[in-house]
């Protein structure tokens, strides 16, 4: 079924709420008239149910009948012939980040953005710790006879790394094996480029291909 755009009616490429530029959505003066509209509105009882649902304690019994409700694909699987039509769904035009890129500035923006939205609902960050980096780290400590700090965080970058001593102003970063793969191999050299930019550091890797 071909959805249509929601102001003229035009069939929609899919991942798109309006049909083009030039549709009046995308006006510039319509949509500085449906600002000032949501600017100041009062919380809706939609906000109010969110954020009781968000603090609220679930019991044990509710918690069960939740998970029995919700099976989804759990023991399933998708046949071959669905995945490939999944597949053929995303690709090319049909993609919603078709021929778009996005800039560094922005994906900062989103890890922030990340971090804090999980502060907010977990009230910690969880993070994933290697099966052998505590060791690793602990040898290194040893070995620099200074303390290197856990997991630590660079809000303005978005950032969590293995490890950071203050006293040397070293980044310690614990690399498994697939951190060879050449698609990650520009990933990492990037991030460690924006943390020495920022502190003006050492980045020291340890390697662990156990």
């Amino acid at each position: 079924m071909t959805r249509l755009c929601k102001i003229c009616n035009s069939p929609l490429r899919r991942g798109k709420l309006y049909c083009s530029n030039t549709c009046r959505a995308n006006d510039p003066i319509n949509k500085k008239r449906v600002s000032s509209q949501m600017k100041g509105r009062d919380i809706t009882w939609g906000d109010k149910i969110g954020n009781a649902l968000r603090v609220r304690e679930l019991s044990i019994e509710h918690k069960q009948k939740l998970k029995s409700a919700h099976v989804g694909m759990f023991g399933k699987k998708h046949s071959k012939s669905t995945i490939q039509k999944m597949r053929i769904v995303k690709l090319g035009e049909l993609n919603p980040m078709f021929q778009r890129e996005v800039s560094a500035n922005t994906r900062r923006k989103q890890r922030v953005a990340a971090i804090r939205y999980m502060r907010h609902i977990r009230g910690t960050l969880p993070t994933n710790v290697g099966k052998n980096e505590t060791i690793l780290l602990n040898n290194q400590s040893n070995f620099v006879g200074k303390e290197i700090l856990r997991q630590y965080e660079l809000p303005e970058l978005g950032y969590v790394v293995d490890g950071y001593c203050p006293e040397t102003n070293t980044v310690y970063e614990v690399y498994e094996k697939h951190h060879r793969q050449n698609k990650r191999i520009a990933i990492d050299a990037h991030r460690e480029k924006e943390i020495k930019n920022k502190l003006k550091c050492e980045f020291v890797i340890l390697w662990d291909e156990k």
